[in-house]
């Protein structure tokens, strides 16, 4: 079986390397070949990229990324989404994987986009509500119109991506 696993956290992030790295890599002894497709934040990547790069060749994990772009708020989500759905699709045609694994909200969107495209098997790995978060992280402040309009889409989103 060959999996793409899209994360919009990076694997040279801390969570990449404690939750996702470690998960995938037991899960590949089982004759299941992973690609991970995940955006990469500049600092943690020149940081990090020899070290990660390393742990996956010796799991057999291949690694692929895009840069992560955080402003202006929303319109750099967007621009993720866009980059993410084109080396998504390119991934696939090039490897034709047989289920497509998303991490949370933002690359589910990479996720339904093969599922819709090519048929793809889609499984929505949410861990959190992604809109709840952000606005209880204070990331989110619902009293800017924008942000107050970017949460409900997201809250109606919830339900589609089950």
């Amino acid at each position: 079986m060959r999996v793409l696993y899209i994360s919009y956290d990076g694997m040279t992030d801390p969570l990449g390397q404690s939750q996702v790295i470690p998960y995938l890599s037991k899960l590949s002894k089982h004759n299941i070949e992973f690609h991970i497709l995940s955006a990469e934040k500049t600092e943690n990547f020149s940081k990090n990229k020899e070290r990660i790069s390393e742990i996956l060749d010796n799991t057999g994990i291949e690694w692929h990324y895009i840069k992560y772009n955080k402003k202006p708020p929303v319109l750099s989500t967007i621009k993720d989404i866009r980059k993410l759905n084109k080396k998504a699709t390119y991934l696939h045609k090039k490897y034709s994987f047989d289920l497509c694994h998303c991490r949370s909200y933002i690359s589910a969107f990479a996720g339904l986009k093969l599922k819709n495209k090519f048929s793809l098997p889609f499984l929505f790995d949410m861990r959190g509500f992604y809109a709840d978060e952000r606005v209880d992280g204070n990331l989110w402040n619902l009293k800017n119109p924008v942000f107050n309009q970017v949460y409900k889409f997201f809250k109606r989103k919830d339900d589609f991506f089950e």
